[in-house]
């Protein structure tokens, strides 16, 4: 019964109206993110209306930079939309008819926009920057994609920002570790950056652009640092003793050990862009609480689902159950639990 449920709850978010565009990320290399993907695409296929891809690499490489393997290529079916670089339609299986070029170059060569003229697969490739994959974003939904897929790389989230998506799934497995239980523990520091809450309070807007800003007896405070990893973070933040700090960029363990550094002159909360810009682990994120630091961020994006892959990649085992337990007790109770290739979910806690 609950497993129904949760394969309903699963079914009614994906199909939600809100729900226009997809950032599928991955915890690791090998956790099934493309498996994740190819099945996100499939329900949204069979429910009618194009659909767009596109897929965030970091090179616009054709292989993967760390095992030399091909990338895998996505199925389309007729009238879907994708945007990839010049030479990955070569070999394309889809029939590309190519509808306008995006403007943009890459080490593939410049971004296309087509639409399969029939179903087949196609290698994704080339978008490299967060302005590029808005840019491919607002292309695909204009030329008619009802949904939009996009594919994060190899522990990189950045696809998963709010500015770009509406919702995340997370692809997770036995890639990231030989133990289910550190695959768990690693799995629910990501999930709980997407829990972060949200800051209540813009009272940053307006104080100027890239930089860090502060919040100091009723008044918003500008600082001389462009953001906390910069040298002049630290005598910037001893000076102003600000008890609120709005902070552009990545919020790192170099960054939260700045924090812990100034005593009595920390501020008591940091707002952060979003979970995308959280690059703490869990350990450090505790030791700013005891410290009196809250952490939040300015903007939130659902966490969807966290897929998982109970396969190891150097063979062995399946460890479904034993995977599927420890992310049960790890994460927070209600979670979506996704087994792609078994299709089973489950709620985590129950």
């Amino acid at each position: 019964m609950a497993e129904a449920l949760a394969a309903e709850v699963l079914a009614e978010l994906l199909a939600a109206p809100s729900m226009q565009r997809l950032a599928i990320a991955g915890l690791a290399k090998n956790v099934g993110k493309t498996t994740l993907l190819g099945a996100v695409a499939a329900r949204l296929q069979a429910a009618g209306g194009p659909v767009g891809f596109v897929s965030i690499g970091v090179d616009g490489e054709r292989v993967d930079g760390l095992s030399g393997a091909a990338k895998p290529p996505v199925l389309l079916v007729e009238g879907d939309l994708a945007v990839t670089a010049e030479r990955s339609l070569g070999e394309a299986e889809c029939g590309p008819e190519l509808l306008s070029r995006l403007g943009v170059r890459s080490v593939l060569g410049e971004l296309f926009l087509v639409r399969a003229t029939r179903s087949g697969r196609l290698v994704l490739s080339g978008v490299r920057f967060r302005s590029d994959v808005a840019l491919a974003v607002e292309a695909l939904r204009a030329a008619g994609a009802a949904r939009v897929l996009i594919d994060g790389a190899f522990d990189r989230l950045m696809g998963a920002s709010p500015g770009l998506c509406d919702g995340v799934l997370l692809a997770t497995g036995m890639a990231v570790s030989e133990r289910a239980e550190m695959v768990a523990q690693r799995t629910a520091e990501v999930v709980a950056r997407f829990g972060l809450p949200v800051a209540s309070e813009g009272w940053w807007h307006g104080a100027g652009e890239g930089g860090l800003v502060g919040w100091r007896a009723g008044a918003v405070v500008g600082l001389d640092a462009p953001s906390l990893l910069s040298d002049e973070a630290s005598e910037a933040l001893r000076a102003a003793a600000v008890e609120r700090l709005y902070a552009p960029g990545a919020f790192s363990e170099r960054a939260a050990a700045l924090l812990l550094s100034l005593g009595e002159a920390r501020p008591r909360e940091v707002v952060v862009a979003d979970a995308t810009h959280v690059m703490v682990s869990e350990a450090m994120r505790q030791r700013l609480a005891r410290a009196g630091v809250a952490l939040a961020v300015a903007r939130s994006v659902p966490l969807l689902a966290v897929a998982y892959n109970p396969v190891r990649p150097e063979g062995g085992p399946v460890v479904g159950c034993q995977l599927l337990e420890a992310l049960s007790s790890a994460l927070p109770e209600g979670s979506l639990l996704w087994d792609v290739v078994a299709g089973r979910v489950d709620f985590a806690g129950r």
